[in-house]
């Protein structure tokens, strides 16, 4: 197995002329969330990421819906 498979949520970085953004995406790439800060490189987008994902296995259930 292995590759990239369109059936699952994953994250995505992408640069929009100025800055580097996140997205978690759906499969179908409806926007779940996206990052509100924008980073100066695509290293700093991939740790934020890295932090977002980290929140998530720590945080208690109520932390995580949406407003």
């Amino acid at each position: 197995m292995g590759g990239w498979s369109a059936h699952v949520h994953h994250f995505i970085v992408l640069h929009d002329g100025d800055l580097w953004r996140w997205q978690f995406v759906a499969p179908d790439q409806t926007v779940l969330a996206a990052s509100a800060d924008g980073y100066d490189t695509r290293l700093e987008a991939e740790e934020s990421i890295i932090r977002v994902k980290e929140f998530a296995v720590l945080a208690p259930i109520g932390e995580l819906e949406r407003p």
